[in-house]
């Protein structure tokens, strides 16, 4: 009988090759639904590390989530032009920006993920 998907055996056995797939449905639909509210896998990351973890530096974000610094740049302007992050220079460093989570970044996130001011942050 003869498969109808075409992918050959050898491919099919490995576990990697169906992670694989299973990562690009979800990532093209996660993508899709938060493209609906303005949104990106990449903001999303960036606005959920901040609502978990308070106040950070901009390479401390790029750090957690794995993200170029060039490319953190443009998605900070993005996110602070939106009024979800506030960016403000480090007193003790100038070079170095700190990355705060604005109200409407919190309101950007899921009910479960959003920042409760009266909870402690790391």
């Amino acid at each position: 009988m003869e498969r109808s998907c075409g992918q050959p055996l050898g491919v099919l056995r490995w576990p990697t090759f169906g992670l694989g797939q299973l990562y690009r449905s979800a990532h093209s639909r996660i993508g899709a639904l938060l493209a609906q509210v303005n949104e990106s896998l990449r903001t999303y990351y960036v606005l959920a590390t901040l609502a978990e973890y308070g106040v950070l530096s901009q390479q401390q974000v790029c750090d957690r989530i794995e993200m170029d610094r060039s490319d953190m740049v443009r998605l900070i302007g993005d996110l602070e032009g939106r009024g979800h992050v506030v960016r403000t220079r480090d007193p003790e460093d100038r070079r170095r920006y700190h990355l705060i989570l604005a109200p409407g970044g919190n309101a950007a996130l899921p009910p479960p993920l959003r920042r409760d001011p009266c909870r402690r942050h790391r």
